[in-house]
């Protein structure tokens, strides 16, 4: 359409996972063979600084007091964002992290999420929590 002068459109892919054969990448290609202006935003994982702040604030806890938590859980995630949120969602759904109402805070088993395996990547993650929900559930 000749009067549309502007177009946002956003779309997600992992970098090292794709080929010329994607569909996304064609249609940046296409899109280049236009000369239409394109604006790329790469998103990396965050920094174990950055992923302190995040726990710290999501927990309504000093950064001081949320370290140790947010340590392990940027080892075990390497910082990114989707798996560090996914895997503090599991903690709790395992009874690792809670939030106790004697303190009125947020607390965790320090020792039992430094021992727990983890998967691989974020989507290993979500897949283990799909199995565990009902097959009613998982079929719906």
């Amino acid at each position: 359409d000749s009067e549309i002068k502007c177009i946002v459109f956003a779309g997600t892919y992992r970098s090292n996972e794709v080929n010329n054969a994607f569909p996304l990448t064609r249609f940046l290609a296409d899109i280049a063979e236009k000369h239409i202006s394109v604006i790329k935003i790469e998103l990396e994982n965050i920094g174990r600084e950055a992923a302190n702040d995040l726990i710290s604030d999501a927990i309504c806890k000093a950064t001081l007091d949320s370290k140790m938590l947010a340590d392990i859980v940027y080892r075990k995630t390497s910082g990114n964002v989707l798996f560090l949120t996914q895997f503090l969602q599991s903690l709790y759904a395992e009874g690792l992290f809670w939030f106790s109402l004697d303190t009125e805070s947020w607390e965790w088993d320090y020792q039992g999420i430094e021992t727990k395996t983890i998967p691989k990547n974020v989507i290993n993650l979500l897949t283990e929590r799909i199995i565990r929900l009902s097959v009613l559930t998982q079929h719906a």
